[in-house]
C-alpha cells in the first residue's frame, strides 16, 4: 500500500501550505509591528503636544499674574 503523503505532489502540496502559512503569519507580525510603532509614535507626539500646552498655560498665567 501506498501512502498519499510519499508521493511527489502531495509532498509539494504539504510545502505550498506551510509557505502560505508561514506567509500568513509573517504578514500578521509586520502588521501588528507596525500598528505597535505607529501607537508609540502617536502617544509619544501626544505627549510632546501636552508638555507644549503646559508651558504655555504657565506662560499666560504667569504674565496675568504680573498685570495684576
Amino acid at each position: 500500500m501506498f501512502s498519499i503523503l510519499s508521493t511527489p505532489k502531495a509532498n509539494g502540496f504539504i510545502l505550498l501550505e506551510v509557505l502560505l502559512a508561514m506567509s500568513l503569519i509573517a504578514g500578521a507580525w509586520v502588521g501588528l509591528c507596525n500598528q505597535y510603532q505607529v501607537m508609540a509614535l502617536r502617544f509619544v507626539q501626544s505627549q510632546e503636544k501636552r508638555v507644549q500646552i503646559r508651558e504655555q498655560i504657565n506662560q499666560f498665567e504667569i504674565s496675568q499674574a504680573k498685570s495684576k
